[in-house]
């Protein structure tokens, strides 16, 4: 079953507001930060998710040996450190959050993502409506030591959940089931595990950046499978390029940057993360642990 909910109702999604809803978030000293932007999930950005608006139409999945056709959805499950106990990095609760939209779902008054110099990328002309339509997903379950979260997507996306007892700390890992709904979504199961901490090496302030020339990020540390994003939002641009963790640094191009409107305010940020995609049938599922590592509010010129 497919329903229809405001991303800004979903007031614990804080940073969601920055892409789907307007506004950001103050200026974050280097440090864990909590939940990453998770309101719904985009078609090609990893599975990160950030989309929300109205539903285009769609083909569902073909019948097969006269079986009834399968719709077809995609979703993501993230996992973040709990940003409201206010503990250093390492003893941290854990949080998640889950949303599923039908597949072919493009956010209104936004082109469709699409791949510039390696980055996932969405512009919106505007005006962008705030209201997507969400597939119910059952019962969710995330299990750790210490442990478990439950979340339903049945009215919307699922609040963000916390467990102070499953702690947050790297090499942790969490199992991820989804029993499935009436409404199509297949049961799934996954794993995830938490990524490193990494030393952000570009403490630099960042204030105003030039859309006229590549911007590069750089950090210490490495870890196999994970990986770094340098996630860009405006009132017109959303984007993300990501990379291996043993890049040591991640460089956003100055083609991507020019997309931002001139003068407008946003926000960059890095990201560490780890992750598994899921095919359950036509369904696809991106489990995420993820933590924010900095973030700079920011004005492009």
């Amino acid at each position: 079953m497919i329903r229809s909910t405001s991303l800004c109702a979903v007031s614990l999604l804080v940073l969601a507001s920055v892409v789907a809803c307007g506004g950001s978030s103050a200026t974050t000293p280097d440090q864990e930060v909590g939940v990453p932007t998770m309101d719904v999930p985009t078609a090609d950005a990893g599975g990160v998710p950030q989309d929300g608006g109205k539903a285009v139409a769609q083909d569902a999945a073909p019948a097969k040996d006269g079986a009834a056709e399968e719709p077809a959805f995609r979703g993501s499950v993230v996992l973040a450190p709990a940003s409201v106990m206010g503990s250093p990095p390492g003893s941290r609760g854990t949080e998640a959050a889950a949303a599923f939209v039908p597949k072919d779902f493009v956010l209104s008054g936004c082109a469709p993502y699409k791949t510039i110099a390696g980055c996932s990328v969405r512009t919106c002309p505007g005006p962008v409506s705030p209201n997507a339509p969400h597939v119910e997903s059952g019962t969710i379950t995330i299990s750790g030591a210490g442990g478990t979260i439950g979340l339903d997507t049945h009215d919307g996306p699922a609040p963000v959940s916390q467990n102070a007892n499953m702690q947050w700390i790297a090499g942790a890992l969490f199992s991820v089931t989804g029993a499935g709904s009436p409404g199509g979504l297949p049961a799934f199961a996954a794993s995830v595990t938490v990524p490193a901490y990494l030393d952000i090496v570009s403490t630099t302030a960042l204030t105003d950046v030039s859309r006229a020339s590549d911007l590069a990020l750089d950090w210490t540390g490495d870890e196999a499978g994970t990986m770094v994003s340098a996630r860009i939002s405006s009132p017109a641009l959303y984007a993300e390029c990501a990379v291996p963790s043993s890049f040591h640094v991640v460089t956003v191009p100055q083609a991507v940057l020019a997309l931002a409107g001139a003068s407008d305010a946003g926000e960059i940020s890095l990201e560490v993360s780890r992750g598994q995609k899921v095919q359950a049938g036509s369904t696809e599922v991106d489990v995420i642990a993820r933590v924010r590592r900095r973030v700079w509010n920011v004005t492009f010129h």
